[in-house]
């Protein structure tokens, strides 16, 4: 099962999980996810995965001695 915190991939995203319910009775989830500020909620078994998602950010390395 998953744990508070630990980072998960769908497709080609990274998502922090921030929050686990139970899918019981009617949820206002837009609500939740903005109290929350998350940006994903994801259902599975009856449970909600609300989930803040890790930008990936493009990047060049840096050489050292490089002209």
């Amino acid at each position: 099962m998953s744990q508070l915190g630990q980072v998960i991939q769908i497709n080609d995203s990274i998502y922090q999980i921030y929050r686990i319910i139970r899918e019981e009775g009617a949820l206002n989830v837009d609500g939740i996810k903005k109290f929350w500020k998350c940006s994903h909620a994801f259902r599975k078994d009856g449970v909600l995965y609300f989930c803040r998602e890790i930008v990936s950010i493009p990047f060049e390395e840096i050489k050292d001695g490089v002209n």
